[in-house]
């Protein structure tokens, strides 16, 4: 609720009154009251004193409706009457909202309401009257809004119409209004024209293609406007490929047929689902990976992608029929591994089958491997083959390539052996140290062949058993040779030297006779003993008395004789010997003599030397003689002693180790330092500087031997020392000094006083302003002693108390001494001088009356204020208007007149004043206008610009117009955006520092990028390289501006075919080879269910979904496929072979074996017999039998390998025998018979 104050200023009084008249309505935004103002002249009327008052009244109605256009006014006038014609009435708004202005008058007076309403709906206001002698009246009244809303057009947008070029095109514009106001109708742009009455559009289109119309439809109150565009469409005819057309392709491949005459924005569908339509080859394509015969059918129409019941404006189709050969590989099919056996290289072939099921072989290579030899196909015989050069496995490919370049390879591994001489091993050439000449037997020796082909392993001297050759050899050189023949003829020999020496007897050497002293009897240690033999032989080198190392022989000796025998022995058992006597003599221990025990008295511990110290040996070995304190020579010690006993020991020791050892001990006293004794520091006060005793200094020695004791300042008797003082520091050092030469040393410090003079301080020399001449009391007069001994302190003019005179001044100068006495008699003076002066008034001096604009109210410094006094005693400043500083007054101003009287008081309570007027104008604060808060959807944070942005200031002092965000040039804001609210503050400040501010938010939406979701990497195994299709790929937008969804390595396959997907503007196009409306066109491409197909390669496959959005944002990813392709299953039989049985009894055989890489074998089965682990057992016939055995695997492949066994029946044996004889002997030894067969 607000309410008008009214503030009457009477400004003359003659017969007319003139008020100022100040306003206060609702009108600012923030609830503040703006004033209007203005001055009006009233005539004055005849007042009745004697009739009753009567209060006033308002005028009817209380209630008006008003229909209005939104963001008009409404107007009212407000009457008042009042019976008592002279009394002036007073009007105003006492609540509600908008302005209210009125001119006080007499009977009927009036005002005027103004307010601009926000919405429809009723409002109450509420006014007041007064005729100043009556209680207020109110009156309340309701105003009722209704708001008149223009037009709405509710037709257009785009409009999709086949039509003859040329004919004109006629469309109904539609509007509705809600009040049924008259409506104008207006064409703004485009091409045509519009019936301003019914709306009807009329243009004629001179090309197909888009036209756009804008159009506007208008009632009193507002407009609307709408864009529509109309896509102008053509009929069409296809041209259609062939009925039927025959293709022959070498590998898989996209096969493509133009069609002609298809419109750029027709709508393409192409059946099967495996064809699809390429709109940049304007062709029909399908992709194959085998012979097929496809019957493709065509459907082209031209319809309104914007509207999914509408019909086809044109529709056409073409049906053919492709019948596609894809290239069959040719194969190649070898036996199993073969092994060849050959006395010397020679050609070998091998059966190879070849068949191609398109007959266009091009070429058949046979190449051998090591070697890169290149072998030969011969086409009559089947055979491939090649000539080896040395033995080893051979691996023979055979590549048959046909004209596509499909090719089919096969190997086998050929062992070929070519024979290879027999080896022989011989014994190393040798020497032999023999004995005698007895058969010797050698081994080492062998033959050996690798081919396992040996006939004989010979030796021409001596005999050759289990790779030993046993001879009878001669001494010198014996020769043997080994030979070996395999069955090819081939011959290897080695030889064998072998050289006989005969044994010859060994040689023993001693070391010589020898004398030793020795120190004990523990083993010694000789050398010189050693054995040889000429031939190398020797197998024994002994003494009989210790023991023999290398040339050194050890024994455990005797005193006196020993003897030791030395024996050589080699190994044909003859020996040789040598002996040594050696005398040994044992050592005895060295003798030492030490003086006697002594006592010492020294005055310090310096070295001393004591003689008598000797060492002596029988033997003569002695190796030392030392001490263990001090250093020994010629038989003395030389030490450094420590005071109480010095044990010195002495110790003799032989080349045995033998030791000897005396001691000797010298007990040493040492001097000890005399005493110098001092009393304790002193200080003495003296009047003057003559002669002072001071006692308390003694010396003494413990060992009696003190030769000094004296002082180096005075004179000591009998402990005292007399001396002649200095002021300050005295000081005296007795010193002790004994026969050793030790001193001892203490110090007394005598601190002597010397008196000082006393001190007088008088006050400082002084001029003094007095208001009369009473008595006046000065301080700063004082006595002093530093030794305090001050016995007097006196003045000459007053009377002295403390430190304060007391005195009767005279007007000029005034003489004051100050005396000060000690208790030595010492005396100190000081004066003082005191100028003395009568006092006079103070004076003020103001600036001149001035005028002053200001920003607020707030306190107001002026320089130029001056309160003075010639004496110097001014006791106060004062202003009855503020505070005073210096010569600056401060005070707070009114609007208007401010008068400042200063006033100055002396301390003798003298004054003076003066006055200043000064006339105070208030500073307005400044405006700003924002636009209201707004929404942005952004592709990236670059600056944006918006309008509306304005400062102004009413009195003409703005100083600076600014944002908190950005940059304003003129009423434009540029600022760079964040994600989410953007708050910008403006603010315009004046010169005065007021500041105005307003905000708008901007709330950003900035785009995310799209998303791509692929599923993850996987494995697969497949039967063959057909279309593989995986689901799971899916693009998506959250903000709704998904632009595109493509797939690289792949397409998109759906329910009903291949589908290629893209986005343009706001609308989804899709091909397809039927009608797809799954497409979700604000966020999904690519939804849920749709497949990824492609024709896969063994190994990796990569497929790539990439999504953009309209901001060009990408997003992609990837799924990698691992294709493993099946591998045919493996068959292993054994070689072909021949078996000897006794009947025709079940028999079985291994090596049967059935394998498949992938693990995915279904079946192995043999045609003959039955199959179990890899044994086949079968019933058989006599001659050859034949077993195939066949693996089938889960992809259906089938591999069969097949041996065969030559089956030989046993036959009844058969014997013969001589006829029966009759035969005479002579006795009964063994007799031989001929003619027994079997």
């Amino acid at each position: 609720m607000h309410r008008t104050k009214f503030v009457v200023t009477a400004l003359a009084i003659t017969y007319f009154l003139l008020f100022t008249i100040s306003a206060f309505g609702d009108t600012a935004k923030d609830g503040g009251a703006v004033p209007v103002s203005d001055s009006y002249t009233i005539p004055l009327k005849t007042e009745c004193t004697d009739c009753p008052n009567y209060p006033p009244a308002f005028d009817p109605p209380t209630k008006e409706s008003f229909y209005i256009c939104e963001g008009s006014a409404i107007y009212d006038t407000i009457v008042v009457t009042d019976l008592d014609t002279w009394q002036t009435l007073s009007l105003a708004l006492y609540s509600g909202p908008g302005l209210f202005y009125y001119t006080p008058s007499f009977s009927p007076a009036s005002g005027y309401y103004e307010y601009t309403p926000v919405e429809e709906g009723s409002y109450e206001v509420v006014y007041v009257a007064t005729d100043g002698a009556s209680e207020p009246i109110y009156f309340i009244k309701t105003y009722v809004i209704y708001f008149d809303h223009p037009p709405i057009i509710t037709n257009g947008g785009v409009v999709e119409q086949s039509a003859v070029i040329g004919e004109e095109i006629s469309y109904d514009i539609d509007a509705t209004d809600a009040e049924d106001d008259p409506i104008t109708f207006s064409l703004i742009s485009g091409d045509g024209t519009i019936d301003s009455n019914t709306g009807m559009l009329v243009f004629t289109p001179l090309d197909y293609g888009l036209y756009e119309f804008e159009v506007e439809v208008a009632d009193s109150c507002g407009a609307d406007t709408s864009s529509i565009i109309f896509d102008i469409f053509e009929g069409f005819v296809l041209d259609c490929p062939p009925e039927s057309a025959t293709e022959f392709i070498c590998q898989p491949d996209t096969l493509c047929y133009p069609i002609g005459g298809i419109p750029e924005a027709a709508r393409v569908t192409v059946e099967p689902s495996s064809a699809w339509f390429d709109r940049d080859k304007n062709s029909v394509c399908f992709y194959t990976n085998c012979s097929v015969k496809k019957d493709i059918k065509v459907i082209v129409s031209t319809e309104n992608l914007r509207c999914e019941d509408c019909p086809p404006v044109d529709l056409d189709s073409c049906m053919f029929t492709v019948d596609v050969t894809l290239n069959s590989t040719p194969i190649v099919m070898l036996p199993e591994d073969q092994s060849f056996w050959l006395c010397e290289p020679s050609e070998i072939c091998v059966p190879v089958g070849i068949s191609d099921l398109d007959n266009n072989i091009a070429d058949i290579l046979v190449e051998i491997s090591p070697g890169g030899l290149i072998g030969s196909y011969n086409e009559i015989s089947g055979n491939a083959c090649f000539t080896p050069a040395a033995s080893g496995v051979y691996k023979m490919i055979i590549t048959a390539r046909d004209e596509c370049e499909a090719k089919d390879v096969d190997t086998i591994n050929l062992e070929v052996t070519i024979n290879t001489a027999p080896s022989v091993t011989c014994s190393p050439i040798q020497e032999l140290l023999v004995c005698d000449l007895s058969p010797v037997t050698l081994s080492g020796f062998g033959c050996d062949d690798i081919d396992d082909n040996l006939v004989s392993c010979e030796v021409d001297n001596g005999v050759l058993a289990d790779g030993n050759v046993t001879f009878t050899p001669v001494e010198g050189e014996n020769i043997i040779t080994l030979t070996a023949t395999d069955e090819c003829g081939a011959v290897t020999t080695c030889r064998t030297i072998v050289t006989i020496t005969l044994n010859s007897p060994p040689t023993a050497t001693c070391s010589p006779v020898q004398e030793l002293l020795v120190c004990d009897l523990t083993p010694v240690t000789l050398s010189g003993f050693f054995c040889d033999g000429i031939d190398g032989n020797l197998t024994n080198c002994e003494v009989d008395n210790g023991t023999l190392n290398g040339e050194e022989m050890t024994f455990t000796p005797v005193e006196g004789e020993n003897i030791i025998t030395l024996t050589a022995t080699d190994e044909c058992g003859l020996t040789a010997t040598c002996e040594t006597v050696i005398m040994i003599t044992l050592n005895s221990a060295p003798s030492v003599t030490c003086p006697t025990d002594q006592d010492i008295f020294v005055c310090d511990l310096s070295p001393l030397t004591i003689p008598g110290f000797i060492c002596e040996d029988i033997d003569g070995n002695l190796i030392s003689c030392e001490v263990d304190n001090g250093v020994l020579a010629d038989g003395n010690v030389t030490f450094t002693p420590v005071e109480g006993e010095n044990i010195i020991t002495l110790t003799a020791t032989d080349e045995c180790g033998g030791v000897t050892t005396c001691q000797t001990v010298i007990t040493v006293s040492v001097n000890s330092t005399p005493v110098a004794t001092c009393p304790e520091n002193q200080e003495i006060f003296v009047c003057d500087l003559s002669e002072i005793t001071i006692s308390g200094f003694e010396c003494n020695d413990v060992d009696g031997n003190l030769i000094l004791c004296e002082v180096d300042n005075g004179v000591l008797v009998d402990g005292e020392v007399t001396f002649t003082p200095v002021e300050g520091e005295n000081i005296i050092i007795l010193t002790a000094t004994d026969e050793c030469g030790e001193v001892s040393i203490c110090q007394t410090t005598v601190t002597v006083t010397l008196n000082s003079p006393p001190t007088a301080t008088c006050s400082p020399v002084q001029e003094l302003l007095l208001c009369d001449l009473s008595p006046v009391t000065l301080g700063g007069f004082e006595c002093d002693d530093i030794d305090g001994n001050l016995v007097s302190c006196d003045v000459d003019n007053g009377t002295l108390d403390g430190n304060n005179v007391t005195f009767t001044p005279i007007e000029g100068e005034n003489i004051i001494t100050l005396t000060a006495v000690d208790a030595c008699g010492e005396i100190t003076t000081c004066q003082t001088t005191i100028m003395v002066t009568l006092n006079s008034p103070p004076t003020v001096t103001v600036p001149s009356d001035m005028e002053l604009f200001v920003c607020d109210l707030s306190p107001i410094t002026l320089s130029g204020f001056i309160c003075d006094d010639i004496d110097g005693n001014l006791l106060s400043c004062e202003t009855d208007n503020g505070t005073i500083d210096g010569n600056e007054i401060t005070f707070t101003p009114v609007v208007g007149t401010n008068a400042i009287t200063l006033t100055a008081t002396d301390e003798c309570g003298l004054d003076a004043s003066n006055q200043i007027i000064i006339k105070v104008s208030l500073n307005s604060a400044p405006a700003v206008t924002c636009p209201g808060d707004q929404e942005l959807f952004l592709c990236d944070l670059s600056p944006v610009t918006l309008p509306g942005f304005i400062c102004d200031d009413i009195d003409g002092n703005l100083v600076s117009c600014e944002v908190d965000n950005g940059t304003i040039d003129g009423t434009d804001l540029t600022f760079t955006p964040v994600a989410g609210e953007n708050l910008i503050t403006l603010t315009a400040t004046d010169e005065c520092g007021e500041i105005t501010t307003c905000q708008t938010v901007i709330t950003v939406i900035l785009n995310n990028p799209p998303t791509a979701t692929c599923p993850g990497d996987m494995e697969l195994f497949v039967c063959d390289l057909s279309e593989i299709c995986i689901d799971g790929f899916i693009c998506y937008d959250i903000d709704g501006n998904l632009l595109t969804c493509d797939v690289a390595g792949g397409y998109f396959m759906d329910d009903a075919g291949r589908v290629s997907i893209a986005k343009s503007g706001n609308a989804v196009a899709i091909e397809s080879i039927s009608n797809y409306n799954d497409v979700d066109p604000d966020n999904i491409l690519a939804p849920s269910g749709h497949s990824v197909c492609f024709a896969p390669v063994e190994g990796a496959n990569l497929i790539t979904l990439t999504a953009t959005d309209e901001c060009g944002e990408v997003t992609v990813c990837q799924t990698t496929i691992t294709v493993t392709l099946n591998s045919a299953p493996t068959v292993s039989v054994p070689e072909p072979s021949e078996i000897f049985v006794c009947d025709l009894s079940e028999i079985s055989v291994s090596g049967f074996i059935c394998d498949d890489i992938d693990g995915n074998l279904v079946s192995c089965e043999v045609d003959n017999g039955v199959l179990s682990e890899d044994m086949v057992t079968f019933t058989p016939v006599a001659g050859l039998n034949t077993i195939s055995l066949t693996a089938t695997d889960e992809c259906g492949v089938v591999t069969t390998s097949q041996t065969s066994i030559m089956v030989n029946v046993n036959s009844a044996p058969t014997v013969a025998c001589p006829e029966d004889l009759q035969m005479l002997v002579c006795d009964l030894s063994p007799i031989t018979i001929p003619g027994f067969f079997a």
